[in-house]
């Protein structure tokens, strides 16, 4: 084996358990992801429990936005690093189909 296959090997090796890792990562951040939207949805049932209501009048309601600030916050970082690890997934499986020269 030439040393140039020898490089193209260890690199699309690299490439590979790359995938691997962000493939792993992704799975994480979905589980992340789902965890936080639930936390989310049990906040906003627990806000409509104690006032005794069946639906949210208005979603834009003060009390309601101080009252699941902090979970909802939770769930949008939460959905942004699942979108961000996504994206670095996608990438190396392009740059794996279609290494840079």
């Amino acid at each position: 084996m030439r040393t140039s296959q020898r490089y193209i090997k260890a690199e699309a090796t690299a490439l590979l358990e790359k995938i691997g890792r962000l493939a792993i990562e992704h799975h994480v951040a979905q589980l992340n992801t789902t965890e936080a939207k639930s936390a989310y949805y049990l906040q906003c049932r627990e806000f409509l429990d104690d006032r005794s209501l069946d639906r949210l009048a208005d979603r834009d309601d003060p009390a309601f936005l101080r009252f699941t600030r902090k979970t909802y916050s939770k769930y949008l970082e939460a959905k942004a690093g699942e979108y961000n690890v996504k994206r670095r997934l996608a990438t190396a499986i392009r740059n794996c189909h279609y290494p840079q020269r």
